[in-house]
């Protein structure tokens, strides 16, 4: 009997083993299969149109086939996926020929397709778990620069004396407010330290930590005080030094 018992317990811890193994396992589609459901050409700079299409079969994939996404440095999909968070789509911004006010009507429909992204790849009714860990952190830091892209350009707004760019300039502090919203947002995610690995929490408090000590001088006083109150509870939950010296030196210039 207890020999019985010994082999059905071996059994499942197997059988639990390999199912581990498996979800770790790159079970992303080929280039081929993508394309053949309609991704758009990874080789070329994506536009909106594109990203819309792509975020609609991504979630079409969620639903039916949850771990065929796209993977950061996969051989299979990481072509598909460096495209997805490549900033070079978001190069109508360096275009002199596009005015001004018609870049911030394109840039803002890209926090939506940020979103849709997020979507898409974070899993609900997870909160200790990301199957896409990684892919994530990236998708932050593509938002992360969304939101400067449309700070840069806000400014240059305000800086013009174009009728059109005159009538948005009181858009300004709201693209301040998103940024800070965004901010806030991730580095409450960063309180789940075990959901990530290090490295890649290193590098978007890095990000962070940059961006941060780019935009503070036009923070103000309650921005600053919420901003540091993230800081230190991500400080409080973790172990790595380089994130505890990296935020510790930044909460220092706040």
């Amino acid at each position: 009997m207890k020999s019985k018992v010994f082999i059905i317990f071996l059994f499942v811890v197997l059988f639990i083993s390999a199912c581990g193994k498996l979800s770790d396992k790159d079970q992303s589609l080929t280039s081929k299969e993508y394309a053949d459901i309609g991704l758009p050409d990874p080789s070329k700079i994506w536009n909106y149109d594109d990203y819309f299409e792509a975020c609609d079969i991504l979630n079409y994939l969620k639903t039916n086939k949850p771990l065929s996404l796209p993977r950061k440095d996969s051989k299979r999909s990481g072509t598909y996926f460096n495209r997805m968070i490549n900033p070079d789509n978001l190069s109508f911004l360096q275009n002199d020929t596009i005015p001004l006010n018609e870049k911030a009507y394109q840039i803002q429909k890209y926090l939506d397709i940020y979103e849709l992204l997020l979507s898409a790849y974070t899993n609900l009714n997870s909160t200790n778990e990301q199957y896409y860990n990684r892919e994530l952190i990236e998708i932050y830091l593509f938002g992360l620069t969304i939101a400067q892209d449309m700070l840069d350009l806000g400014q240059s707004i305000n800086e013009s004396v174009v009728e059109q760019d005159i009538g948005m300039q009181h858009g300004f502090p709201s693209i301040q407010h998103m940024y800070v919203s965004m901010i806030l947002f991730i580095l409450n995610i960063q309180n789940k330290a075990g959901v990530f690995e290090e490295a890649d929490l290193q590098k978007l408090t890095e990000y962070i930590s940059n961006s941060i000590s780019l935009n503070k001088e036009w923070m103000d006083s309650t921005e600053l005080k919420d901003l540091k109150l993230g800081i230190r509870e991500v400080m409080d939950n973790t172990a790595s030094d380089a994130i505890l010296n990296e935020y510790g030196n930044l909460i220092e210039t706040l």
